[in-house]
């Protein structure tokens, strides 16, 4: 048990210093590059709906009142 906890203890210190030593510049292109969550577990479908939802709640209204005269 104290064995396993050690490599633990390991992988854990070597994670931590492999994430600091990047530059923090590099760090955001990475997280930027990621795809998103709803891609990666549920699929193209449900992603295009919900940007075809955004898009028409972005929509400008346009009224169809007739313009005064005067």
């Amino acid at each position: 048990m104290l064995i396993a906890s050690q490599d633990l203890l390991r992988y854990v210190t070597e994670q931590l210093v492999r994430y600091m030593e990047n530059p923090k510049k590099l760090r955001k292109e990475v997280k930027a590059a990621k795809e998103p969550w709803q891609l990666r577990w549920f699929g193209q479908i449900p992603t295009s709906l919900y940007l075809i939802r955004v898009k028409k709640q972005k929509a400008p209204i346009i009224d169809e009142q007739e313009p005064e005269e005067g």
